[in-house]
Formats: C-alpha cells, structure tokens, sequence
C-alpha cells in the first residue's frame, strides 16, 4: 500500500524509460492478443499490491484504456472530504499516464457502452463493496466463504460482448512483475476465474490485498 501511494503521486513525473526499468511483464502477449481483438475489452484489475503501477506502465506502453471507478463525489457516503481529494487526484493523474477516459459507474453507463461498442479498453475493479448501482450481487468461492461482489463487469460483458482479461502485480523490491490471465467462457464463469485467480495471489501473499479492512462487507452473511 505504501508503494501504491508513491506510485499515485511519482509516477506521473516518470517516462517510459522508468517504467520499462521497473516493470516486467510476463505475459504481455496474452494481453496484447485480446487488446488487438475487434469489439471492447474489460481489463479486470484488484486492490492489490500496485495497482495503478499496471495501468500507468500499459498506458506508456501504447495500450491506451480507459477507467471506471465508483463515485467518489459527495454522492458516495462512504467517503470523507480527505478521500475524496485524495481520490479525485489520483484519478487525474492515472487518466493522464493511461491515455484514456474516464467514467462512472452507474452514472456514466451510456458512455461505457459506447466506449465498448468502439473497442475500447476499460479497467474495473470488481472486489469493491456493492453500491446502489449495482442491479444484482454476482456470489463466487472465496478464501473459503462467498464473496458479493457488483455485477458491473458482467452486465457490461453480457451487453456488449467485451472480452475480459485480468491483471495481476507482484512486486520484487523496487520491481514489479505484471502477469495477465486471459478468461474464457460466460461473463459470470470469466469473473469466476479471475477472482480465483485474485485467490491464489492472495494466498500467496496476503499483505498486499488491500481489502481486507472491509472484507466483512464483501462476503455474504446469507446461509
């Protein structure tokens, strides 16, 4: 979490040059397959370990994608005026490293389908707390118990046909590694897969999720 922060108000100072020294990306084929494919691309991402290290090193890259966060205006009472600044600040200076736009969900939906229907590629994060947007709770295996979850990525997958592909960064010392995970199948079975995946990292290295001061509120209570 630390490193996230550096990275949120650092790493818009650096050029490409930095971020090809710091990050390796493992797979990169696999995400460049799926980026190069006609229609939209959803590109799952965590809060886990650097996050926005991921899209500022695509966006540097020539993998311009676009992002949808939740609502971090005064509409979202989750959040205080500090994590709103804090928030609102980060957004600006990640659009400005990954070259795309930026959207609301549940405010901004015309935009993400269009932006879709374009071949756009869009990052979301799914392991949030569901909101009053989110029409239905998609339920998955996790850690042993259920997660809830917002549906968004998988209604955008079922009405657009976006293909989704997930990411994924491991830090090593002042070096990240970024792998991808192409997802097959339905929406509901590709969100499955990626969060199993999240599962694994996670196992792994449980310091560098950074959900777990809310994992209460991500798992279901219902029997």
């Amino acid at each position: 979490m630390a490193r996230e922060c550096c990275d949120i108000y650092c790493l818009h100072h650096q050029g490409p040059r930095y971020l090809r020294d710091v990050v390796s990306f493992e797979n990169l084929h696999d995400f460049e397959g799926v980026y190069k494919k006609p229609g939209g691309k959803l590109l799952l991402l965590f809060h886990f370990d650097r996050l926005t290290l991921i899209s500022s090193a695509l966006g540097q890259a020539g993998f311009p994608h676009g992002i949808i966060t939740q609502p971090i205006d005064e509409t979202n009472p989750d959040l205080s005026d500090h994590d709103r600044r804090f928030l609102a600040m980060k957004v600006r200076l990640q659009q400005t490293m990954a070259g795309g736009g930026w959207f609301v969900a549940g405010r901004d939906t015309r935009g993400i389908v269009q932006a879709l229907q374009q071949g756009k590629t869009l990052i979301l994060l799914p392991d949030v707390r569901p909101g009053p947007e989110s029409r239905r709770v998609v339920k998955l295996p996790f850690l042993s118990q259920t997660l809830a979850i917002p549906d968004g990525a998988m209604r955008l997958a079922e009405l657009t046909g976006a293909t989704m592909v997930a990411g994924l960064c491991k830090s090593e010392g002042r070096r990240a590694k970024v792998s991808f995970l192409s997802l097959q199948g339905p929406p509901q079975t590709a969100l499955g897969q990626a969060v199993q995946w999240l599962e694994g990292a996670i196992l792994e290295a449980p310091h560098r999720w950074w959900q777990w001061n809310i994992f209460d509120y991500l798992v279901s209570h219902e029997p």
